[in-house]
Parts: C-alpha cells; structure tokens; sequence
C-alpha cells in the first residue's frame, strides 16, 4: 500500500558566480533577484570575447580574443585575459597579457558564448580507435537494399522526415553510446567541463562543442504582457523567411557531418538539435543583391536625363517637364484623358515651381547657412535602392503623391532634417537628420535612403540607414534595417502605421527624429518599456546612452572620412561649425555630467558630476584623440579643447 504525503514547504539552496569571479555557494534562492533583461555590456568570468572593431576603414582587420577574468559592474570595467592569435582554432591556446578594459570596447565571441548549464552537443566527437573500427566496418557490411546500395545510402533519395526515419531505424541500433551531448558543468582558464549524458566528464575547447536548446535571443523581457508579435524589432516576414532557409538548410544538411549526423539521426529530438546547430548566420539571406549590371536593374540609364554639357546640379524646370513627358503614359481613347494631361501639367508646374528664386527662398538656416533644406539633385550614385524598380511609365496617383510629398517637405522641413530627391530618379530619396541635444545623439549626423514603390502610397516608402556598422538604436540596425510602425516594419494602431491618404515622408522623418532618436533609447526595444521606472532599467538606460554617444562619436569620424554623395558640403559645415560644441560635450562627459543632459552649445545644466562609469571615460579616452585630430583637419576651432588631445591612452 502506498502511503500519500503533502509536501508542505520547500527550500532551494543555489551556488552563484559573481561577476568579479568571486564564488558563493549554498545562498538561499530567496535572497537573489534575477536579471530578466541584463544589458549588452553585461560581462560574467570565463566568458570569451573579442574587441570591437576599430572605427577606420581598414577591410582586414584583427580582433584580439579574450577571456573575462572579473567585471566591476559599478565601473563598467573589465579584466581581460588576451589570447595570443592562433593558426587553427584547435592549435593550443595560450594566454599573452591581462588587462582592464571598458566593457564598451567588448561585445560576445560570435561563436564561443557558453554558460553553466548550457546543453551541447560535441562538434567532433572523441571515439576510440576500436569502437571507430567497429563502427566504419558495420556501415561498409551494411546488407545491400534491392537496388544494390547500402541500406545508409538509401535515405539520400528520400526527402524531410521519410529520411530521418529511414536513417533512424537503419542505424538506432548501431549507436547507444551518447558520449556527443552533454552539460556544461564548469568553465576555468577558457577550457570548458562538460558532463556527458553517458556519465563521463571531460575538459574540452571552445571549437568543439555547439550550444543547443538556448532560446533566449527569441523571446522578450520577462514579465512584459506584449503579443508574441514583439519578439523582436524586426518584421515577421523576415522572421518567417529565417526559419524556412533554417529548416532548408538543415534538411541539406542531414548527413553531411559524418561522425555527428548519424547519431543526431538516431535520437527522437534530432530535428530540433539539427536546426539549432544548422542555423547560424541565416539573417543575412534576404540583402538585396546590388552587383548586378545597370542596364539589367534600370534600362532607362539615369545618364540620358543629363543636360547636352553633362553639368549636374539643381534640376531646371524645363528637365521636370521632359522627365515627366518620360515617366507618364496617357492612355489613349479614355473619356477622362484630357482631365488626366491637365493634373500632369499641373503637377510638372508644380514641381517646377519648387525652384525659388533667391528672392523667395525660405531663410537661411541657422547651423548651415550655404546648404539648402530640399533641393532636387541628379545622378543618386551611392543610394542603396538604386538597383531597385524605377518610376517608368508611373501612375497618375504616384505622380500625385510625390508631387504633394516634395511640396510638403521643400515648405514645412525642420531646421534639423535636410532631404534630396532626384531628377532622374524621382521614386528615391536620401534624408539626413541632425541629433538634438539632450539626447545621447546631438550634433550626429544620421542618414537614410527611401524607395517609394509602384504602389506608392497604398504601402510605405521602404527605408535604410547608413549606419557605418554601429548599432546605435534598438530601431536602428547595422545592416540598415529601420523598424518603425509607420514604416509597417513594426506593430502598430491607428495612425501609428501607414495611411495611404495622411501619412507622408515628412511624418515619417519627423518620427525617426522624435521616436527613435530621443533621450532614452534604450526603452525603444520590445518590452523594455515595462522596465521604465524601475532602478533594473533606468541602470541600463544609463549604460546605453554611455554607449551610444561612443558610437554616435564614431559615426561622426566615419562620415566626415566618407560623406554621402550630394552631402558632402553639409557634413563639412556642420562638423566645421559644431566641432567646438561636440568637443565641449565630450570634456563634460570626461568631467562626469549625465550624458544627454546638455544644452545646444553644450552647456552644463545638471550639477552632478559622477554620472558616468569609469568604463565609459576610459573608452572616450581612446575616441576622443581621433576625434579631436577628424575635426581640427576639416577646420574646426578646437584650440579651447587642445587637452583633449593630450590624453595618453
């Protein structure tokens, strides 16, 4: 008979590792809150990393490879083991020096980022000699299937599940030893220990075991009620597409990697475990592809629009008029053709007029006298959606849309946000935006492209930023992706998204300006809004404002080196006018005042001068030289801030 019992109370003794690489042992599971969403700096001991890339345009360059020995989490600094480089990741490893970094200057190996617990699974599995033997002649004496092959080779001309369950039932038999998969049980000096599910325990590199199971890069902060729409910033379409090239690839995949596939094909979760270890570096699979030939991408060459002396400049009215003749086809014999080639030529009128004289231009503006607001320019060389479908043969109600588009921008642009279209080119666009102060981005200088398509304005324009490759908004990717509801790349109601009859470029550049670059970042991604408030995320916030003014100090240097085409003259007035400012901001930074709290000639406004990590001055010691010598050569008055440049590193 068996007795029932009542468990009335319960008690959970854990062992914690501290980020200094201090060890306690036997703490009450009570006594500990748990980080739901630690910030991107966030370092523990034993974890590898790599430095950042340098902000030059070098196009091989050599990161060193580390390993964490302690992180003081109040500082933002790290100790850092470095590794000495290696021909062959399986070369032994050796450590070269110790030093204390900030951690701005370190992010995650790409591939090396284990924890204690993870589950992996070895990528070459250690076999002895006699059980390999054993192995390679019970697959050679395989009996031979009715087609004269090996009962193994026969899953190859079948496909998804029919041959798995072939390559399973053939082979389940010839493998229960399960020395592959196991758990990380302790991390020391880079070596990994790993207790395997058949009990043995085993010291082993970093290369040659994969993490599996891990599903923290796909869910959001804990305790937000957001839909499972906000997984991420980025759109579902592009999540969809990832899964099925994952599960694609996987499928091609089966088999290939010998020593591992086998026994992967003879355990019941071998899907899951083969879409994690088959499905690294899939997100880059939907870049639109730029190097195909200009006749095939737009066969009505942008060069034919330019006047007969190939000068190239502001767009005269009768080139508006000839390029509209081009793009529009009235069709004939249609009741309401005449009514038709009236809104045309009221339209090219229209977009004439955008031309003023000198005597009716708006005011000059107050930062960059000399360069106009909204002008129209010619031949967009280095705009990323040039390869993409032109404005041939466009609409009517496109032709309208833009028409009211440019009419809106040319009269109604903040002082801070400058656009170009194109005269050959009427369906692209490229918007700078000038950061406001009080937020960790004033005085940057941040970039966008925008495609309007055929079906223009039933959808939104498509965008991409020019990041340099820094991540400097949740928003805001290195590949240029933008996500932003208005732009339909994120959630949204009401007039959060597109409407075809009332939203406008304009709209959308304001809201790049106010929504995405503003004072606190950080809260910009998916769920963190429920952290505001509290001392987990306004900690956080602070750290990713240290991070994105080290960032937006580098994409300055990065644009003055390689301003966009049609900006050159704006990204040298501005950073030659704003350089005594941006370098005025820096000092108060040095100096401890919260970052983003300055005023437009960045005067101080708070009184408190230990905002800032020693981690973060440490860094802007490193950027500010590089800055200060960017800025001097383009003619900045930097004189006042010539200590700046003195700083030894």
């Amino acid at each position: 008979m068996k007795r029932a019992l009542l468990i009335i109370n319960t008690k959970t003794k854990v062992d914690v590792i501290w980020q200094d690489g201090t060890i306690r042992q036997g703490l009450d599971s009570t006594s500990l809150i748990p980080i739901d969403s630690p910030g991107d700096h966030e370092f523990v001991a034993e974890q590898y990393v790599v430095e950042k890339a340098a902000d030059s345009d070098e196009a091989v360059e050599t990161r060193r490879v580390g390993v964490v020995k302690s992180v003081n989490a109040k500082d933002r600094t790290a100790c850092v083991r470095w590794l000495k480089p290696v021909a062959r990741a399986e070369d032994p490893r050796e450590f070269d020096k110790e030093e204390m970094v900030s951690v701005y200057e370190l992010e995650g190996h790409p591939d090396y980022d284990y924890c204690y617990g993870d589950v992996v699974v070895r990528l070459s599995p250690i076999v002895s000699p006699a059980k390999m033997e054993s192995l390679v002649h019970s697959i050679e004496n395989m009996p031979l299937n009715s087609s004269g092959e090996p009962k193994h080779e026969r899953w190859k001309h079948l496909a998804g599940e029919d041959a798995e369950n072939v390559l399973a039932h053939d082979m389940s038999t010839e493998f229960s030893d399960l020395s592959w998969v196991g758990n990380i049980t302790g991390l020391k000096d880079g070596d990994i220990e790993v207790t395997w599910a058949d009990g043995m325990i085993s010291t082993v590199g970093p290369q040659a075991i994969y993490v599996v199971g891990r599903d923290d890069d796909e869910s959001i902060a804990a305790g937000s009620d957001a839909s499972d729409d906000a997984a991420s910033w980025e759109t579902v379409e592009d999540d969809m597409d990832t899964v099925e090239d994952d599960m694609d690839n996987a499928d091609e995949r089966i088999g290939m990697n010998g020593a591992l596939s086998i026994p992967l094909a003879a355990i019941g979760f071998m899907t899951r475990l083969a879409s994690g270890i088959f499905s690294m570096g899939r997100k880059q699979s939907d870049e639109i592809n730029l190097t195909k030939s200009e006749d095939d991408l737009h066969p009505h060459d942008s060069t034919s629009n330019r006047d007969s002396d190939g000068e190239s400049g502001s767009q005269k009215p009768n080139d508006i008029d000839n390029q509209l003749s081009k793009l529009t086809t009235v069709r004939q014999g249609e009741e309401d053709e005449v009514a038709e080639a009236s809104d045309l030529l009221e339209i090219a009128e229209t977009l004439c007029n955008l031309h003023l004289s000198e005597s009716d231009a708006p005011p000059q503006r107050e930062c960059i006298s000399r360069f106009k607001g909204f002008d129209i320019v010619r031949d967009p060389l280095d705009h990323y959606f040039l390869g993409s479908q032109g404005q041939n043969n466009a609409a009517r109600k496109w032709l309208k849309k833009v028409q009211q588009d440019w009419h809106i921008l040319q009269n109604n642009l903040p002082e801070s946000i400058y656009v170009r279209v194109y005269e050959d080119r009427m369906d692209l666009l490229r918007a700078v935006i000038v950061g406001a102060y009080g937020t960790p981005y004033q005085d940057g200088l941040f970039f966008f492209d925008f495609h309007l398509p055929p079906e223009y304005p039933d959808v939104p324009p498509s965008a991409y930023y020019h990041s340099g490759g820094w991540r400097i908004n949740p928003n805001l990717y290195e590949e240029g992706k933008v996500c932003l509801s208005l732009l339909n790349t994120w959630t949204g109601r009401g007039n959060e998204v597109w409407d075809p009859s009332t939203s406008s470029i304009l709209q959308v550049l304001v809201s790049l300006q106010g929504l995405v670059l503003n004072s606190k970042p950080y809260f910009n991604e998916a769920g963190y809004d429920k952290q505001v408030g509290t001392a987990e995320g306004e900690k956080n916030s602070l750290s990713y404002n240290e991070n994105t003014f080290l960032l937006n100090c580098k994409t300055m240097m990065y644009l003055m080196r390689k301003p966009p085409k049609d900006f050159e003259e704006l990204v040298l007035e501005h950073f030659r006018k704003r350089g005594r400012y941006i370098l005025k901001a820096c000092d108060a930074y040095m100096k401890g005042h919260l970052i983003g709290s300055l005023a437009k000639d960045a005067s101080i406004s708070d009184t408190n001068m230990n905002s800032n990590s020693v981690g973060f001055k440490l860094m802007l010691t490193k950027v500010v030289p590089k800055l200060f010598s960017a800025l001097s050569e383009i003619g900045a008055d930097c004189q006042e801030f010539e200590h700046l440049n003195q700083i030894k590193l």
